[in-house]
This record gives structure tokens, C-alpha cells and sequence, in this order.
């Protein structure tokens, strides 16, 4: 992706390449089956068969197009830009439709694809735009993913539980990362639980930074309760986000520590432990 010429700064492009003309064919696009992608791949699936493996295609479509033409005009261009827009996305999903393809030939056991679409409060865009939109494009990945015998997990940062039923519609097995300050944990296990994974959910913005090592592990059995324990499964614990240098070591360890006390007491069966 850096055919077109990026600047970055703080890990963000400080421009990109069609900032100033949106039109998708001024910018080289990488070829996705080219060998130097995944060259090494085959060989790490190879030898861990046994175990579930993710693939990824990161910044898959909306935080594609905002890189490559800028936050504020990929908002916009639906409205200003229409023709445009809808050509870049559809030359974006051309991409992801082949590095897609390319996983699932290596017999991957799930395709991981990334789009922040929330603040701390609300979408970035109208409920409706997104459906018009994005949600076709979803539709059309998860719908891929899954004829080629994978499962589908999209990491969406913010409040997204407005289109959370869409997702859930249109196939999505695991929801990530579930930022607690965002989303009300009861809520979306009273509206979702049961119907799809929830993946993450221990607060990296509060509790793990600030709280007491029995804060998280008291947050951590509210996670399970809600997101859990009522449906038998359906939580994949983890923090919502990276642990960054300000987390106590005492409270990482309180994650392991609640996990191991959670496995004691699990009112189903299971040969693996959640800490696994």
C-alpha cells in the first residue's frame, strides 16, 4: 500500500495518497497475490494444524479508504463524492475479495478483518449511511469466508451496538473487542448473547490502568455473567485492546488469576481451560 506514497507519523499516515483526488484509478493498488504476501504462511499453518488459526485482512475497508484519501473526505464522499466513493470501494473490495481467497486456499480456520466504525457513544455515521453503504460489502466478505468452510471475526472499536443485529444477519460469528465504556456489556448480552462470540471485553481504558487487581477480577466475572455464563458459552475473554506500558503487572496477572477462577467454576464441562 505504499505505492502511492504515504508520510506517516504516530503509526498514521500524516496524507495519503488520493487526499486530493479521490479518483481510485491515480493510485497503483498492490497486487494481493503476489507472492511476497503470505510467503511465509504456508509453511507456520503447516505446522500448527492442530490448532485454530486466524488470518488476517486488516484496515479491510472503511479504514482502507480513510487512509488512503483522509478521515474527514471519506465521511463526506457518499454525499459530495458519490461516484468516486462507490468506485474506490468497490476497487478496496476487489482486493479483499483476493486476499481473502488467498487465506482460505491455505485452509485457515478464520478470517479476521478490521473497521472502526464507533466513538465512545455513537457510530461514526448515520445507522442507514452504513447499511446503504458498508454493510452489502460485510455481507459479501462474511458470505466468502464462510463458503470457504471459515469463520468470520471483525475487530470494530467504539459503541457499535446499533448495527450489531446487522452484523449478526449477515453472518459474523465473533464480534471484537467489545470496549466496555462503549458498550454496555448487559446490554449486549441481553440483545445478542446467545447468537454470536463475543471476543475481549476486559476494560484496558479504566480498570485494568487504574483499578485494584480484585477490580479486575470482580469486572472480569460481571464480563462473564453477562456475556457468558446464561448461554453456555460465547465469550472469548481478553483485554478490549493492547495491555500498554501504564497497566500494573499485578493486574495483568489478575487477568490470569480470574481466569483461573472462572475454569473452577464453570456450570458446564470443558477439557479446555478459558486461559488457554
Amino acid at each position: 500500500w505504499s505505492a502511492g506514497g504515504w508520510v506517516f507519523k504516530k503509526f498514521k499516515p500524516m496524507w495519503g495518497p488520493l487526499e486530493k483526488d479521490l479518483d481510485p484509478d491515480l493510485f497503483d493498488f498492490p497486487d494481493p497475490e503476489d507472492p511476497f504476501y503470505l510467503n511465509k504462511a504456508e509453511k507456520v499453518i503447516e505446522k500448527n494444524r492442530d490448532k485454530y488459526l486466524v488470518g488476517y485482512v486488516w484496515f479491510t475497508l472503511f479504514e482502507r479508504m480513510h487512509l488512503m484519501a483522509g478521515f474527514e473526505q471519506i465521511l463526506l464522499a457518499p454525499v459530495k463524492q458519490r461516484d468516486a466513493f462507490l468506485r474506490l470501494r468497490d476497487k478496496v473490495m476487489e482486493f479483499n475479495r483476493k486476499g481473502i481467497k488467498r487465506w482460505l486456499d491455505l485452509g485457515i480456520d478464520a478470517v479476521f478483518i478490521s473497521d472502526d466504525w464507533g466513538t465512545q457513544d455513537q457510530l461514526l455515521i448515520p445507522p442507514e449511511q452504513w447499511r446503504e453503504y458498508y454493510k452489502p460489502c460485510y455481507k459479501e466478505m462474511f458470505d466468502q469466508i464462510h463458503k470457504g468452510g471459515a469463520d468470520t471475526w471483525l475487530h470494530t472499536c467504539g459503541r457499535v451496538i446499533p448495527i450489531v443485529e446487522d452484523l449478526i444477519e449477515i453472518g459474523l460469528d465473533v464480534l471484537h473487542p467489545i470496549q466496555a465504556h462503549a458498550n454496555d456489556p448487559k446490554e449486549l448480552g441481553d440483545k445478542f448473547g446467545g447468537r454470536i462470540c463475543f471476543c475481549g471485553g476486559i476494560d484496558a481504558q479504566d480498570t485494568l490502568v487504574y483499578g485494584s487487581p480484585k477490580d479486575v477480577e470482580d469486572h472480569m466475572f460481571q464480563l462473564f455473567d453477562h456475556l457468558c455464563k446464561r448461554f453456555n458459552g460465547g465469550w472469548i475473554p481478553g483485554p478490549m485492546t493492547t495491555i500498554i506500558e501504564d497497566v500494573p503487572v499485578e493486574n495483568v496477572k489478575a487477568i490470569y488469576n480470574g481466569l483461573d477462577k472462572l475454569n473452577t467454576n464453570l456450570p458446564w464441562k470443558t477439557s479446555k481451560s478459558l486461559a488457554t
